[in-house]
């Protein structure tokens, strides 16, 4: 009961907040030129504390930001996350982007394929689902929106579509944005030895995509794994190989999406984190389990306890080794530097603007630097 009545209060303080700066938004949305090239977060509700904290420090140096504060219940209803307290939280984070002109795009969460699959199928329960979705549009008085649906099995493609398209109808009449935010794919056809339950990233249509969505935002990040078991997988590689987001195969990803979608609507998604994995096998053959994500000052203060050395890899990102307990780990993980060379090739690429996951407090001074002003 006390939840509900958190939650209550909260949509009420973030509904007054949007809705008495509705013309601020407004012009936040006009000011952001066709060519103006987009730096965007991902900001989750579990880091609103840092992240709300990092966002009001730097915010000069974004024009859009996403707040993941939507999530589905297992009834395919869309509900608003937000526990809000006067003057700390998501309220603060609205008030300073209406202040500085950043356009608000909160994120729709939903990765229960089980879930995703029954909603989107059934014809009722997609009308209920998008019916919730537009309720909280209205009551928040949003100008964009972004559907974050992934692990979508690709036999719902086309009933996916179909949301898409209902949804982008509806939110053209009220003047919101729609952002869509699908894994990446390199590849018209999953590759052979991927199954169809693991081929998230082909459930959906490029063509549709491009045509009834403004934003297409591309989660290129987490691909050593992709179409791979959830948590260990085999790999056959001379030395251990698990970026979280090597370079070169961010460029493919790019070539590739831009053969189906406008540069114009095409986001990049950049890592701020890396992951721990342990690692089996001998040379040219290695098994491989996810431990944990690390950031940048996590995966040193590794490096550091475990005197080990931190070189730079071919993949752009820092790497090390480290053995404990009879366990050897294998630690990836991106700088400023290794970011600054993903902006760089969103820019060379002439793409719509990047977004990174996640803004949670814990980057490092040479990122912000990479970034400069936006303003």
């Amino acid at each position: 009961m006390l939840r509900r009545v958190v939650l209550v209060i909260g949509a009420f303080l973030v509904g007054c907040i949007l809705v008495m700066a509705g013309i601020s938004m407004i012009l936040a949305q006009e000011a952001q030129s066709e060519s103006e090239f987009i730096i965007s977060a991902w900001i989750p509700n579990e880091n609103v504390t840092s992240g709300v904290e990092a966002f009001n420090n730097h915010s000069r140096m974004f024009n859009q930001i996403s707040p993941i504060v939507f999530e589905v219940d297992r009834y395919g209803i869309v509900q608003a996350n937000l526990e809000i307290s006067a003057g700390q939280g998501w309220d603060n984070l609205f008030e300073k982007s209406v202040a500085d002109n950043i356009l608000v795009i909160p994120t729709v969460f939903w990765n229960d394929t089980v879930a995703i699959n029954t909603t989107l199928v059934n014809l009722e329960k997609r009308r209920e689902h998008s019916a919730s979705l537009v309720r909280l549009i209205d009551m928040y008085d949003l100008k964009g929106i972004d559907i974050n649906y992934q692990k979508k099995s690709p036999s719902s493609a086309a009933f996916f579509s179909d949301f898409i398209i209902g949804l982008s109808g509806v939110l053209k009449e009220k003047g919101c944005l729609l952002s869509c935010s699908i894994e990446p794919r390199t590849s018209d056809k999953p590759p052979d030895g991927v199954s169809r339950e693991e081929a998230f990233a082909w459930a959906n249509d490029y063509e549709v995509l491009n045509k009834y969505c403004d934003y297409i935002r591309i989660l290129a990040f987490d691909m050593s794994w992709q179409g791979k078991p959830a948590v260990s997988w085999e790999g056959y590689t001379d030395y251990p190989y698990a970026p979280c987001a090597d370079i070169n195969s961010v460029e493919e990803v790019i070539k590739y999406t831009l053969t189906k979608i406008d540069a114009s609507k095409l986001v990049l998604g950049i890592p701020t984190y890396g992951w721990e994995l342990e690692v089996n096998g001998i040379y040219g053959s290695w098994s491989y389990r996810r431990n944990r994500q690390l950031n940048m000052p996590e995966a040193m203060e590794v490096a550091r306890s475990n005197f080990e050395e931190v070189k730079r890899q071919e993949t752009g990102e820092l790497a090390f080794n480290y053995e404990k307990r009879n366990h050897f780990y294998y630690v990836s993980f991106p700088d400023s530097e290794s970011i600054r060379e993903k902006i760089e090739l969103a820019r060379l690429y002439d793409i719509k603007g990047v977004i990174f996951f996640r803004l949670d407090g814990s980057w490092e001074d040479g990122l912000w630097k990479v970034l400069g002003d936006r303003h």
